[in-house]
């Protein structure tokens, strides 16, 4: 049984940290050179839960 869930973030917020993630890399490479892909991922997962501050805002 998968159990549904809601995000406290619209589809719009996501957009937004989906383009600052894109200008980011556009202008620097990355600003997360001692991250890994995989901490990338969570970071991500944790702001969709509402646990974090958006992962863009914490590398600026």
């Amino acid at each position: 049984m998968t159990r549904q869930y809601v995000s406290p973030h619209s589809l719009d917020a996501i957009d937004q940290e989906i383009d600052k993630a894109e200008t980011i890399i556009s202008m620097l490479g990355t600003a997360n050179q001692g991250q890994s892909y995989e901490q990338g991922i969570i970071d991500a997962l944790l702001w969709v839960q509402g646990r974090i501050p958006p992962p863009a805002d914490i590398t600026l």
